[in-house]
């Protein structure tokens, strides 16, 4: 079967917003801050949502869907269970990419860098201020394996939930966070021109450089 020929998308406009270089800011975590905003404001079903990619020792790569839960000047902060397999491609290759896709307003904002672990003290303050059942349900997922029935998963998480009820309960040291810190940033807005346009920063010598 000649498949070719039985998939074609239309050619799309992109029209709802306009990307203008003049308006960003020399700082692109403060860009991001902004288009990040405004992608909350649009109402966009989590845009925390980002492809996070990672490649193995043998240089194979791996994508999924990541929830990003922190941002500063220092990087982008997720959260998982260090026996996790992004967790031991990001050991064996510390180099990863981010998509974030908003496309409802037509935006995209691609990020590479080097993933490093981020410090016990952040782990606790985030745990002690999301909620326990989601961390939970994560690390109990990353820690079993083939199960013969999805009751044994449930058995596993009420019983760890029951755990956290102690106020001095903490997270194990398997359970921990990651910081992607940025060496290229892209900024992508759909165009009518050409479909799109891109505004990239690249940091080098410590300094983050506009294209």
């Amino acid at each position: 079967m000649n498949l070719s020929s039985r998939f074609t998308v239309p050619i799309r406009k992109y029209l709802k917003l306009k990307l203008n270089k003049e308006e960003f800011s020399r700082n692109p975590i403060i860009q991001f801050d902004k288009w990040f905003n405004e992608a909350r404001q649009f109402k966009i079903y989590e845009p925390n949502a980002m492809a996070f990619a990672t490649v193995d020792k043998n240089c194979t790569p791996s994508l999924r869907t990541l929830m990003l839960k922190i941002y500063d000047n220092k990087g982008f902060v997720f959260f998982t269970d260090y026996l996790s397999k992004k967790a031991e491609e990001i050991d064996e290759n510390s180099s990863v990419a981010m998509l974030f896709m908003w496309n409802e307003i037509e935006r995209q904002v691609k990020i590479k860098g080097n993933a490093e672990k981020v410090s016990p003290k952040e782990i606790l303050e985030y745990f002690y201020r999301t909620t326990k059942s989601g961390t939970i349900g994560v690390w109990i997922k990353e820690r079993s394996d083939l199960l013969k029935s999805r009751v044994i998963l449930e058995e596993k998480f009420i019983s760890m939930l029951k755990k956290t009820v102690d106020k001095n309960f903490k997270p194990d040291n398997l359970w921990g966070g990651y910081r992607v810190i940025p060496q290229e940033i892209e900024f992508w807005q759909g165009s009518e021109i050409k479909n799109y346009n891109k505004v990239t920063y690249k940091k080098r010598n410590g300094n983050w450089i506009i294209e």
